[in-house]
Protein backbone atom coordinates (compact mmCIF):
# COMPACT_ATOMS: atom_id res chain seq x y z
CA UNK A 1 0.00 0.00 0.00
CA UNK A 2 1.63 3.11 -1.08
CA UNK A 3 0.31 6.84 -1.29
CA UNK A 4 2.30 9.99 -1.54
CA UNK A 5 2.39 11.13 1.97
CA UNK A 6 2.12 8.81 5.13
CA UNK A 7 0.47 9.16 8.68
CA UNK A 8 2.36 11.82 10.67
CA UNK A 9 1.12 11.07 14.36
CA UNK A 10 2.10 14.26 15.66
CA UNK A 11 0.37 17.70 15.65
CA UNK A 12 0.77 18.92 19.01
CA UNK A 13 -2.22 16.84 20.44
CA UNK A 14 -1.95 13.91 22.86
CA UNK A 15 -3.70 10.87 22.64
CA UNK A 16 -4.71 8.36 25.32
CA UNK A 17 -4.71 5.01 23.67
CA UNK A 18 -7.23 3.21 25.56
CA UNK A 19 -9.45 5.90 25.98
CA UNK A 20 -11.05 5.42 22.77
CA UNK A 21 -14.59 3.61 23.90
CA UNK A 22 -15.92 2.67 20.17
CA UNK A 23 -19.35 1.52 20.16
CA UNK A 24 -22.46 0.10 17.70
CA UNK A 25 -24.62 2.72 17.57
CA UNK A 26 -27.73 1.05 16.02
CA UNK A 27 -28.65 -3.03 16.63
CA UNK A 28 -31.38 -2.65 14.32
CA UNK A 29 -30.50 -3.14 10.64
CA UNK A 30 -31.47 -0.09 8.08
CA UNK A 31 -34.15 -0.59 5.62
CA UNK A 32 -32.80 2.41 3.93
CA UNK A 33 -29.81 0.71 2.33
CA UNK A 34 -29.36 -0.71 -1.51
CA UNK A 35 -26.33 -2.22 -2.36
CA UNK A 36 -25.43 0.35 -5.40
CA UNK A 37 -22.07 -0.96 -6.25
CA UNK A 38 -20.03 0.66 -9.26
CA UNK A 39 -18.05 -2.08 -11.52
CA UNK A 40 -14.44 -1.88 -11.05
CA UNK A 41 -14.16 -1.49 -14.95
CA UNK A 42 -16.38 1.52 -15.37
CA UNK A 43 -14.54 2.87 -11.97
CA UNK A 44 -12.82 4.82 -15.12
CA UNK A 45 -16.06 6.48 -16.56
CA UNK A 46 -16.74 8.34 -13.10
CA UNK A 47 -14.32 11.36 -12.76
CA UNK A 48 -14.46 11.22 -9.39
CA UNK A 49 -10.92 11.40 -7.64
CA UNK A 50 -11.71 8.70 -4.99
CA UNK A 51 -12.84 6.20 -7.99
CA UNK A 52 -9.68 6.97 -9.35
CA UNK A 53 -7.80 5.70 -6.25
CA UNK A 54 -9.43 2.59 -5.72
CA UNK A 55 -9.42 1.89 -9.06
CA UNK A 56 -5.07 2.30 -8.87
CA UNK A 57 -5.41 -0.27 -5.81
CA UNK A 58 -7.77 -2.88 -7.37
CA UNK A 59 -7.19 -6.55 -8.61
CA UNK A 60 -8.78 -7.73 -11.86
CA UNK A 61 -10.11 -11.42 -12.58
CA UNK A 62 -11.71 -13.38 -9.77
CA UNK A 63 -10.48 -11.50 -7.23
CA UNK A 64 -12.28 -8.37 -8.59
CA UNK A 65 -15.70 -10.18 -7.39
CA UNK A 66 -14.45 -11.72 -4.12
CA UNK A 67 -12.83 -8.44 -3.45
CA UNK A 68 -15.99 -6.05 -4.17
CA UNK A 69 -18.03 -8.50 -2.07
CA UNK A 70 -15.86 -8.02 1.09
CA UNK A 71 -16.40 -4.32 0.41
CA UNK A 72 -20.11 -4.42 -0.37
CA UNK A 73 -20.71 -5.95 3.32
CA UNK A 74 -18.49 -3.68 4.92
CA UNK A 75 -20.35 -1.39 3.39
CA UNK A 76 -23.40 -2.34 4.46
CA UNK A 77 -22.18 -2.86 7.90
CA UNK A 78 -20.94 1.08 7.94
CA UNK A 79 -24.25 2.42 6.81
CA UNK A 80 -26.56 -0.34 9.47
CA UNK A 81 -24.31 0.84 11.79
CA UNK A 82 -23.90 5.19 11.16
CA UNK A 83 -27.79 5.55 10.20
CA UNK A 84 -27.79 9.03 8.60
CA UNK A 85 -24.57 10.19 10.04
CA UNK A 86 -22.29 9.54 6.94
CA UNK A 87 -22.44 9.30 2.75
CA UNK A 88 -21.50 5.88 2.34
CA UNK A 89 -20.88 4.99 -1.50
CA UNK A 90 -19.56 1.74 -2.70
CA UNK A 91 -17.16 1.74 -5.63
CA UNK A 92 -15.87 -1.88 -6.84
CA UNK A 93 -12.99 -2.56 -4.72
CA UNK A 94 -13.42 0.55 -2.08
CA UNK A 95 -16.25 2.38 0.19
CA UNK A 96 -16.16 5.99 0.79
CA UNK A 97 -17.19 7.27 4.20
CA UNK A 98 -17.76 11.00 3.63
CA UNK A 99 -18.56 13.58 6.88
CA UNK A 100 -20.30 15.63 4.41
CA UNK A 101 -23.16 16.36 6.17
CA UNK A 102 -21.80 19.98 7.66
CA UNK A 103 -19.88 21.06 10.91
CA UNK A 104 -16.82 19.19 10.49
CA UNK A 105 -14.28 21.71 10.59
CA UNK A 106 -14.46 25.29 11.02
CA UNK A 107 -13.15 28.39 8.86
CA UNK A 108 -9.44 27.72 8.74
CA UNK A 109 -9.81 24.91 11.75
CA UNK A 110 -7.94 21.61 11.91
CA UNK A 111 -9.55 20.46 15.53
CA UNK A 112 -11.89 17.72 15.85
CA UNK A 113 -15.51 18.98 17.62
CA UNK A 114 -17.46 16.82 19.78
CA UNK A 115 -20.26 15.74 17.24
CA UNK A 116 -17.09 14.71 14.69
CA UNK A 117 -15.57 12.57 17.73
CA UNK A 118 -18.63 10.68 17.72
CA UNK A 119 -18.90 9.88 14.55
CA UNK A 120 -15.34 8.57 14.54
CA UNK A 121 -15.77 6.16 17.43
CA UNK A 122 -18.52 4.69 16.04
CA UNK A 123 -17.04 4.56 12.53
CA UNK A 124 -13.95 2.87 14.44
CA UNK A 125 -16.39 -0.05 16.15
CA UNK A 126 -16.70 -0.93 12.16
CA UNK A 127 -13.16 -0.78 11.60
CA UNK A 128 -11.96 -2.76 14.41
CA UNK A 129 -14.55 -5.16 13.29
CA UNK A 130 -12.91 -5.16 9.45
CA UNK A 131 -9.34 -5.35 10.35
CA UNK A 132 -8.09 -6.62 7.24
CA UNK A 133 -8.35 -3.19 5.48
CA UNK A 134 -6.51 0.18 5.25
CA UNK A 135 -8.06 3.50 5.43
CA UNK A 136 -6.55 6.77 3.92
CA UNK A 137 -7.97 9.43 5.12
CA UNK A 138 -8.48 12.56 2.53
CA UNK A 139 -8.77 16.41 3.70
CA UNK A 140 -10.53 18.72 2.04
CA UNK A 141 -10.93 22.37 2.23
CA UNK A 142 -13.40 25.10 1.20
CA UNK A 143 -12.36 27.84 -0.95
CA UNK A 144 -11.20 30.41 1.41
CA UNK A 145 -7.65 31.02 1.44
CA UNK A 146 -4.80 30.44 -1.30
CA UNK A 147 -4.19 27.29 -2.55
CA UNK A 148 -1.28 25.93 -0.83
CA UNK A 149 -2.46 27.38 2.49
CA UNK A 150 -5.86 25.30 1.76
CA UNK A 151 -3.78 21.93 1.07
CA UNK A 152 -1.43 21.75 3.98
CA UNK A 153 -4.91 22.87 5.86
CA UNK A 154 -6.87 20.17 4.28
CA UNK A 155 -3.48 17.77 5.52
CA UNK A 156 -3.88 18.68 8.45
CA UNK A 157 -7.23 17.78 8.61
CA UNK A 158 -6.99 14.22 7.06
CA UNK A 159 -4.14 14.05 10.27
CA UNK A 160 -6.07 14.87 12.86
CA UNK A 161 -8.99 12.04 11.84
CA UNK A 162 -6.25 9.42 11.24
CA UNK A 163 -4.92 10.44 14.73
CA UNK A 164 -8.15 10.16 16.44
CA UNK A 165 -8.84 6.64 14.77
CA UNK A 166 -5.14 5.56 15.92
CA UNK A 167 -7.08 6.58 19.49
CA UNK A 168 -9.64 4.50 18.71
CA UNK A 169 -7.42 1.31 18.99
CA UNK A 170 -7.06 1.34 14.80
CA UNK A 171 -3.32 0.38 13.64
CA UNK A 172 -1.18 3.05 12.74
CA UNK A 173 -0.11 0.68 9.97
CA UNK A 174 -3.64 1.04 8.63
CA UNK A 175 -4.31 4.32 7.85
CA UNK A 176 -2.91 6.76 5.61
CA UNK A 177 -3.43 10.59 5.08
CA UNK A 178 -3.83 12.64 1.66
CA UNK A 179 -5.01 16.07 1.10
CA UNK A 180 -7.40 17.28 -1.56
CA UNK A 181 -7.15 20.57 -0.74
CA UNK A 182 -9.58 22.74 -2.24
CA UNK A 183 -9.86 20.53 -5.04
CA UNK A 184 -12.24 18.58 -6.82
CA UNK A 185 -15.28 20.47 -4.32
CA UNK A 186 -18.55 18.32 -4.38
CA UNK A 187 -20.50 21.62 -3.52
CA UNK A 188 -19.84 24.87 -5.28
CA UNK A 189 -18.33 27.49 -2.76
CA UNK A 190 -20.87 30.08 -3.16
CA UNK A 191 -23.11 29.96 0.49
CA UNK A 192 -21.79 29.57 4.18
CA UNK A 193 -23.96 25.94 3.60
CA UNK A 194 -21.63 24.10 0.99
CA UNK A 195 -18.74 25.76 2.14
CA UNK A 196 -19.15 24.17 5.52
CA UNK A 197 -19.48 20.99 3.41
CA UNK A 198 -16.65 21.20 1.50
CA UNK A 199 -14.33 21.10 5.32
CA UNK A 200 -14.63 17.97 6.02
CA UNK A 201 -12.59 14.62 5.47
CA UNK A 202 -13.43 11.49 3.56
CA UNK A 203 -12.44 8.46 4.04
CA UNK A 204 -11.36 5.65 1.61
CA UNK A 205 -11.56 2.07 2.73
CA UNK A 206 -9.64 -0.19 1.20
CA UNK A 207 -8.63 -4.37 1.51
CA UNK A 208 -5.16 -4.66 3.14
CA UNK A 209 -2.62 -6.03 1.24
CA UNK A 210 -2.91 -9.34 3.07
CA UNK A 211 -6.09 -10.00 2.10
CA UNK A 212 -5.94 -9.24 -1.35
CA UNK A 213 -3.28 -11.74 -1.70
CA UNK A 214 -5.60 -14.23 -0.19
CA UNK A 215 -7.80 -13.31 -2.95
CA UNK A 216 -5.26 -13.91 -5.80
CA UNK A 217 -4.59 -17.08 -4.94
Amino acid sequence: MKTSKLLILALGMTIALGACKTAKISSVPSTAYQTNVIATEDLQDLKYPLADSVMKYSMKGSADAILTNEMVNLSRQITDNMLDKVSVSQYGQGVVVSLNKGNVFGVDDYTLNEDTKTILRNLAYNLNENKESYIVVFGRADATGNAKHNQDLAYKRAASVANYLFGCAIDKNRLFVESFGEKYPDYANNSKLNMNKNRRVDLLIIPSNEIRESAGK
